[in-house]
């Protein structure tokens, strides 16, 4: 097997960079070329770099002016060594055994790039997401599943945009992200993705998780508002251009419509400067509820959607909503309780408001295990009003 590089964007994460290289260094497979791309941090991240480079020869320590994350990553993927490419973000980590696994994997499907799972980590908690079937697909521009999954249409699989948690080989990274414009801020990475399942022969799915992804306060994936709006629609113009580019949008170009349906209403929904409660679900066998009283368990998306929905049929009574963190929700609609106050109120279902099956089969479980009557409890998965294929 070849050499492998690791190219890592860095600007001013001092506080979470060691662990990152520390993950990287640590790797089983150790036959890999390291490249630190220090985009003009004001901080301590390029001193934190230039010492690791001194303790270990695989690393090479790059300092530019600061020119944004894609870059960042041009410039590490200029003095690249390797056969193949992985992407590390600085602020996030990964297994010991990610690159081995990775490497063996494309080797023996023959793929251009292999794709696998993300732990994401929030607030301490962690949530393993790998919402893919384990597959080889040759041809993917021509596969209308596998566009379904990338525009997160089919919410039941789900190919992540990230540039990061895949291994690539190198001539279709360069050939890709040669042609993905600098001024793209955000949605970069879902831009050279797909550029990628357009250019490759075939695309391998490894249906593990290995790649930590920690979201922080002030991340671009955690901002909204105009600003973000206006983002994603330069992204989704060149998600346009491209597909006419490659005489595609004919039967791309609808996929891609809903799929940026979705994004602005996403982020309507986490924006404080636009009037937001936006309901995008709905149950999907309401005769089961008429007549009935009715409580709501959670009050995220999927809850709130719910209660809109409900709250319109006269014939049902909602009694109740609750979640575990009913602190972090503040509706000016309804009032979220703890969910020990279900052992305080008389009702007939309770409708477990959460779109993926297994945390829903969970929170069954642990409603049961507070002595709820299972035949009480009813959870179907929602329609999300936007698949419209």
């Amino acid at each position: 097997m070849s050499t492998i590089s690791v190219v890592v964007p860095v600007y001013n994460i001092e506080l979470y960079i060691k662990k990152c290289i520390d993950s990287i260094i640590c790797q089983t497979y150790s036959d890999i070329d390291i490249i630190l791309v220090d985009d003009g941090s004001t901080d301590n991240s390029g001193i934190i770099c230039d010492k690791y480079a001194e303790t270990d020869r695989r690393i090479t320590v790059i300092h530019k002016a600061n020119g944004g994350h894609n870059s960042a990553r041009k410039a590490g993927l200029t003095v690249s060594t390797g056969e193949y490419i992985c992407f590390i973000d600085s602020d996030d980590w990964v297994e010991p055994n990610m690159i081995e696994e990775m490497a063996e994997n494309i080797v023996s499907t023959g793929a251009d790039f292999v794709h696998t799972g993300t732990i994401l980590e929030e607030n301490g908690k962690i949530t393993v997401d790998c919402r893919f079937t384990e597959k080889v697909v040759d041809n993917p521009r021509n596969n209308t599943q596998i566009w379904k999954e990338l525009f997160n249409i089919d919410e039941s699989n789900y190919i992540n945009r990230g540039l990061a948690r895949k291994l690539f080989r190198r001539e279709l990274i360069e050939k890709c992200y040669s042609k993905t414009p600098d001024n793209i801020a955000y949605g970069e990475d879902f831009v050279t993705t797909s550029r990628c399942l357009i250019e490759c022969n075939r695309v391998s799915f490894l249906k593990k998780a290995y790649y930590h992804y920690c979201i922080r306060s002030g991340s671009i994936t955690k901002t909204a508002g105009v600003e973000r709006i206006y983002m994603s629609a330069l992204q989704f113009e060149e998600l346009r251009k491209m597909f006419i580019e490659y005489n595609m949008y004919e039967y791309i170009g609808d996929l891609l419509e809903i799929s940026c349906v979705k994004e602005t209403i996403a982020t309507a929904m986490l924006s404080n400067h636009i009037s937001c409660n936006v309901p995008v679900y709905s149950f999907p066998e309401i005769e089961l509820l008429k007549n009935k009283k009715i409580a709501i368990y959670g009050a995220g998306r999927v809850g709130y959607s719910y209660f809109k929905q409900l709250q319109s049929h006269s014939n049902i009574d909602i009694i109740d909503v609750v979640d575990r963190n009913f602190r972090s929700y503040n509706y000016d609609e309804f009032k979220v309780n703890s969910i020990e106050h279900l052992m305080q109120i008389d009702y007939d279902i309770i409708v477990v408001a959460i779109n993926n099956e297994q945390t829903a089969h969970q929170v069954t479980e642990s409603l049961i295990a507070l002595g709820i009557d299972r035949e009480k409890i009813i959870w179907k998965k929602p329609s999300y009003l936007f698949n419209f294929r």
